[in-house]
């Protein structure tokens, strides 16, 4: 009976050891702050250069902001951001003309993202990329991140 007492306590102690990884909640990187950088944009296969910043407010996950397009010729536009922070990765929306899917990463002091549009009009095939770094950042730190 000792013996399987023993035999017992054995397996729990070492299955107390298991759990998948020891992960947990990744909490999510501070993104709050004005970004600025480069945006790609593809409309039907014709490739446009913007400058862009964002401006961003962030409550725990939840990010809110200001994303504003310059255009060389036409002025430009913003749009409302809305989404959630996953560690280092996020998720959401960017509302003004379209409503558009965004998605980042961040290292450092650089955000690389992605955009799709969602609704697009006049069935224009349109997506993009733009990579930021945030305001204030030094140089090289930003270089290293990239």
């Amino acid at each position: 009976m000792k013996r399987l007492f023993l035999i017992f306590a054995a397996c729990c102690l070492g299955l107390t050891g298991c759990g998948g990884g020891g992960g947990g909640i990744e909490l999510p990187v501070n993104v709050a702050g004005k970004w600025v950088g480069t945006m790609d944009h593809t409309i039907n296969a014709i490739l446009y250069h913007y400058a862009v910043a964002l401006v961003l407010l962030q409550d725990g996950a939840h990010v809110t902001g200001t994303m504003i397009l310059e255009y060389t010729d036409e002025g430009g536009h913003s749009g409302r951001i809305d989404g959630q922070m996953s560690g280092s990765h996020f998720t959401g929306t960017r509302t003004a003309r379209h409503v558009v899917d965004i998605e980042f990463d961040v290292t450092g002091d650089t955000l690389v993202g992605t955009f799709t549009f969602v609704r697009p009009e006049e069935n224009l095939d349109e997506h993009g990329t733009f990579i930021c770094t945030r305001e204030g950042a030094s140089p090289q730190a930003s270089a290293t991140a990239a």
